[in-house]
């Protein structure tokens, strides 16, 4: 039998868990955009400051955002590129030690043509000590995703966004 100690401590490793602090951070962003844009993201309670989000070059918000504010202005322009983003599937969350592979199907409206998509998307998440510290984004078609936006997919460069 367990003493309330230690359900105490197995339900603050529980909430360091790479899945809890992933869901958390979900919810935040669905709120976030729920709002149009228009909400404060709290990125530091999910973020490590060294924090860097990788998205393909070919998206009109690819490169490396660093830290929560290199986040905040990630969902800026995101929020200024779509009008309703977020997974239209349950996300299957994967996890690995201090991995999280999240496998989903998003929705997504384009404010540009008001098209509506739905690209199968995977997203490899690191956490350490409660805290998102790397995450990379993997987009089934960012071609298809770029047409949509009315746009056609530039090639990759080596310049990066801060």
């Amino acid at each position: 039998m367990s003493t309330n100690h230690e359900q105490a401590e197995t339900a603050r490793s529980d909430e360091h868990r790479p899945t809890a602090v992933l869901e958390r951070f979900v919810a935040a962003e669905v709120r976030y955009f729920e709002a149009n844009g228009t909400a404060d993201f709290p990125a530091e309670e999910f973020l490590d400051p060294e924090f860097v989000l990788y998205e393909p070059e070919s998206m009109p918000y690819g490169g490396e955002w660093h830290g929560p504010d290199g986040f905040r202005n990630f969902l800026k322009v995101m929020a200024e590129t779509w009008s309703a983003m977020g997974p239209k599937t349950t996300p299957e969350l994967i996890e690995f030690e201090d991995t999280v592979v999240v496998v989903t199907t998003l929705e997504a409206r384009s404010r540009a043509t008001g098209q509506v998509i739905n690209p199968p998307v995977c997203q490899v998440v690191r956490v350490r000590e409660g805290l998102l510290t790397e995450a990379r984004m993997f987009y089934w078609d960012t071609v298809a995703i770029n047409q949509a936006l009315g746009r056609r997919a530039p090639l990759p460069t080596l310049e990066r966004r801060r």
